[in-house]
């Protein structure tokens, strides 16, 4: 019986162990980590440590800049909806990378720059699709007027 018992307490030491592991390898890698792996990757490509660094501070500069970006991209500023009591009444729906945003007409609130930025370069598309419409009514109206149609 003695024997039984050694097994079944190897087999819960073996399972922690695996536990262990397992929460081991759901940690994120540190910084130095990071390096780490981009600097072998780099070695692997050429040898000289004075390519392999820069291209390592390029990269990591690069990765810098990204945050910047994303974090002036998050940044909230103020918005307002126009609104009246026919088309601009309801509240605008906007999606981002799978995120919605519930923008309500005719107050002011404040959104991520990213959501503003989609709602510009919206109106700047309806502003184009208006002016190509007016033009092919006109285009069309003077064909109209020369008999071409």
């Amino acid at each position: 019986m003695a024997k039984r018992k050694e097994i079944a307490e190897d087999a819960v030491v073996e399972v922690k162990e695996e536990q262990v592991e397992a929460t081991e390898e759901k940690k994120e890698p540190s910084l130095k980590d990071l390096l780490r792996e981009l600097i072998k990757e780099e070695l692997q490509s050429d040898t000289d440590p004075a390519k392999v660094e820069s291209r390592v501070l390029q990269k990591v500069e690069k990765t810098e800049e990204q945050k910047k970006q994303e974090e002036w991209l998050n940044e909230l500023v103020p918005f307002k909806a126009f609104k009246d009591k026919d088309k601009y009444k309801g509240d605008i729906f906007v999606s981002h990378n799978e995120t919605t945003y519930q923008i309500k007409r005719g107050v002011e609130v404040m959104i991520p720059r990213k959501v503003y930025l989609i709602l510009e370069r919206s109106e700047r598309q309806k502003d184009m699709a208006s002016d190509l419409v007016d033009e092919l009514e006109e285009n069309f109206n003077q064909s109209v007027e020369a008999g071409k149609l």
